[in-house]
Formats: structure tokens, C-alpha cells, sequence
């Protein structure tokens, strides 16, 4: 039986202004219960989930100065979209390492995992979502921009290069990334369902944060509100 008074506190603040946080008033403590192994893996997982945050935050914030249909705005949503599928690969990872780590401490739950963080972790354990991933993802690979250029159809390559005005920053270089999704459709078995994937993974943060907050109440950890 676990003594509540040994357990290290952890403290939900939240301010008039609407900002909280989540605190833990004996740090080291919290790791030493959470286990090292389990306290590193939540880490990873929030810090990919972070970035997917960060992502959608700058995609959201172009759009309110570029117009939707402006070449701009298609550039930087392509752009959005290859490190989106980088990321949500890199989570599906880190998120297979904690359920193993949950399910090592017995106290992974199915059902909670299953209504939250599945379909984020099976994602990335998809053949063609993998395919993705490395084709478009983080780096570029010449080899395969070179092989995705020799696929290019001549509508492909009709516009080499557009832009919205005499600012380099509005301008798109439109057959390069054609030819990376060109090469892409013949390494996948259904191109069109491959790409439109993601848009329905865009917030992991919730079932994350309930992760979390499920694990610390298991562990006698659940925060305690403070004024």
C-alpha cells in the first residue's frame, strides 16, 4: 500500500487570465516515481505532439496573410504538410515505445489507449503512410526528385515557376514538388487516400494530455487543483 504522504505533488494552477499549468513541486521525486523510462517517453511523445502544434499554429497564421488560393499559401501548405507527415511518423514511434513501456508496468488500458492515442500510433505503422513519410518528409531526396521528374506528365511541367508578385517570398518552384509526389504515387497502393490521411490527426495534444493525467491518477499522482 503506497503512502499518499510519501508521493511527490503534483498541482494544477490555472489563472485568471486563462493560462494554467501543470506542476510538480517535488521534481525529482516525480521522475524517481514515474520511472526514468516512463518519464522520457511521455517527454518524447509531448515534444512531437508540440511540434504538430507549432506546425498547425504557422499554417494558421499564413493564412491570415496570404489568400487561400495564392501561390504563397499552396507552397506553404505543401511545406506544412511534408513535415506534418514527418512528425506524425516520428510520434507513432515514440508513441509505440510508451505503450510497451505501459504495458511492461502493467498499467496500460486498452480501451483508453484505443478511444485516444491508437489510430496516432497506427498511422505510422501503415506501409504506404511510411512511404510518405520518407519520400517527403524532413529531407529531400534528389534521387527521387530526379526519378519523380522523369514520371512528370507536360501539364506537370508547365509551370516551372509561379509566384504572386515580385517577391521572392510569394514564389513557388511547382514542378519540384510535383515531381517528389509523382515519384511517391507509384512507390503506394492508393495515392489519393495515402495523402489526404493526415488531416484528421492534427490534435494529439488532448488524448496525450489524458494520457498523462490517466497515468499520474493510477500512480496516486492525480493533480490537485490549488487557488
Amino acid at each position: 500500500m503506497i503512502d499518499p504522504n510519501t508521493l511527490p505533488a503534483v498541482e494544477f494552477n490555472k489563472s485568471a487570465d486563462g493560462s494554467w499549468s501543470i506542476r510538480a513541486t517535488d521534481p525529482d521525486g516525480l521522475r524517481q516515481k514515474l520511472g526514468e523510462d516512463l518519464f522520457g517517453s511521455i517527454a518524447c511523445c509531448f515534444a512531437q505532439a508540440d511540434r504538430i502544434n507549432s506546425l498547425v499554429y504557422l499554417m494558421s497564421l499564413s493564412r491570415t496573410t496570404d489568400p487561400e488560393d495564392s501561390v504563397a499559401s499552396r507552397r506553404n501548405f505543401t511545406t506544412f504538410y511534408f513535415f506534418l507527415v514527418g512528425t506524425l511518423k516520428e510520434l507513432s514511434l515514440e508513441l509505440g515505445r510508451l505503450r510497451g513501456i505501459l504495458c511492461r508496468r502493467s498499467i496500460w488500458d486498452k480501451a483508453a489507449w484505443g478511444g485516444g492515442l491508437k489510430k496516432f500510433e497506427e498511422w505510422g505503422n501503415k506501409h504506404d503512410n511510411s512511404e510518405l513519410r520518407n519520400q517527403l518528409s524532413f529531407h529531400v531526396s534528389s534521387e527521387e526528385l530526379r526519378r519523380g521528374a522523369r514520371l512528370l506528365s507536360a501539364g506537370d511541367a508547365e509551370i516551372l515557376i509561379e509566384g504572386d508578385g515580385p517577391k521572392r517570398k510569394n514564389s513557388w518552384c511547382r514542378v519540384a514538388t510535383l515531381a517528389l509526389f509523382r515519384a511517391l504515387e507509384e512507390k503506394v497502393q492508393d495515392f489519393d487516400a495515402t495523402v489526404a490521411d493526415p488531416a484528421d490527426l492534427m490534435d494529439v495534444s488532448t488524448p496525450l494530455e489524458q494520457e498523462l493525467l490517466r497515468i499520474l491518477k493510477i500512480l496516486g499522482l492525480m493533480p490537485t487543483a490549488t487557488p
